[in-house]
């Protein structure tokens, strides 16, 4: 089944923009960027949206916290992987291969299962952001979703390989074969932190590579999710994925849209990042 639409189908120093507390992170080297807390309207009103990303309630993140700035690195995993003694996953996976022998260690690392991330982030000291989490981080208090154009904050099916597409024009007119023209033109995930962050100081939140989140998939969650700290499900089959990525068309690449798949699969657009807890 094709790669992306399978997914459907299941101390502290100021940074910029605009003097954003961000701190490194002990073990992973990482640079995590202070999110305070607040209330946002999760989910997506517009005719386009799909019905798990209804209806829009209001949801209040009653915690700060610390978000990686970038989806976790190759070159951070292989630390991981390392002071662990464990091994890198497999480079290739549903027939792709984007980093082969994991060379550029500033690519997102992919190919992980949720176990693999999840265990990461407690290594690290900290776990994966639950879904509200992401989408209020991803947001970071933008009225518009993308908080702006994609070619200047995302790495998406039009801009990710060796020359630019219109991905768009070319899912409509020839669903069959987009996928093999995607690949053929080498599209794949950048390098984190390449493009224009959003108003929390975050990167590649939209595109790039999806993300695992914390929480256990269920589409119809919205109708009776908690107005205050909502944590997902207590059991499922599936895990939540947000961001977007690097083989999907514009409309898809936004901060509300929810995907989700078996958390003990591998993927080449599934990656994550980290939430620190704000010990302050």
């Amino acid at each position: 089944m094709r790669i992306w639409l399978a997914l459907a189908m299941l101390g502290v120093a100021s940074g910029a923009p605009g003097n954003i507390a961000t701190k490194q992170g002990a073990r992973d080297g990482l640079t995590y960027a202070y999110i305070p807390p607040g209330t946002f309207q999760m989910g997506n009103a517009r005719a386009d949206a799909f019905p798990n990303e209804r209806p829009v309630h209001a949801v209040r993140i009653s915690h700060a916290f610390w978000l990686s700035t970038t989806e976790v690195t190759v070159g951070a995993y292989k630390h991981f992987v390392a002071s662990t003694r464990g091994s890198m996953p497999p480079d290739s996976a549903g027939g792709m291969v984007v980093n082969r022998g994991w060379a550029d260690d500033r690519q997102p690392i992919v190919n992980v299962t949720w176990a693999e991330a999840d265990s990461f982030c407690q290594w690290a000291g900290g776990e994966l952001p639950t879904e509200a989490q992401w989408e209020y981080a991803a947001r970071a208090g933008a009225e518009r979703d993308p908080y702006g154009s994609l070619d200047d904050i995302a790495w998406t099916a039009s801009n990710s390989g060796r020359v630019p597409i219109d991905a768009d024009s070319l899912f409509k007119a020839d669903k069959l074969h987009y996928e093999a023209t995607l690949i053929a033109n080498g599209n794949r995930p950048h390098d984190v932190g390449t493009k224009q962050p959003n108003g929390f100081g975050l990167y590649d939140m939209i595109g790039n590579a999806c993300e695992w989140t914390a929480d256990w998939a269920d589409l119809a969650y919205y109708a009776h999710s908690p107005a205050v700290d909502p944590r997902g499900p207590t059991t499922g089959e599936a895990r939540v994925i947000r961001g977007g990525h690097y083989l999907y068309p514009s409309p898809p690449n936004r901060a509300s849209k929810r995907l989700w798949t078996d958390p003990g699969g591998r993927t080449p657009i599934v990656g994550f990042r980290v939430l620190l807890p704000d010990t302050r």
